[in-house]
């Protein structure tokens, strides 16, 4: 707090590596600084972005919205079992035509 009443606080948090499957995140820093008075209050936020890659290597822009990005891998699906009779019974399709 200095003479005329205000306080400011700043934090700061940074990120040297981190990652997740197949996203890494590297060098990203976010600095906050917030004033309060007795009057009101103020704040800023700063982020400053080092790189989000993929695992292919592709680079993402990193904002202070954060980083939007995609890893489109396709994904095996088995096949649906064959439907079983259900109450009061099952007839294949064929057999009720005739």
């Amino acid at each position: 707090m200095d003479s005329n009443g205000s306080l400011t606080v700043v934090t700061h948090s940074e990120v040297q590596s981190w990652s997740m499957g197949a996203i890494k995140v590297n060098k990203i820093t976010v600095d906050v600084t917030a004033t309060s008075t007795m009057s009101g209050g103020s704040g800023t936020a700063t982020v400053v972005g080092g790189e989000v890659t993929d695992s292919s290597g592709k680079s993402y822009k990193v904002t202070d919205q954060g980083a939007t990005f995609e890893d489109k891998q396709p994904i095996p699906c088995t096949a649906l079992p064959k439907p079983q009779g259900v109450f009061p019974r099952f007839v294949e399709p064929a057999k009720a035509a005739s």
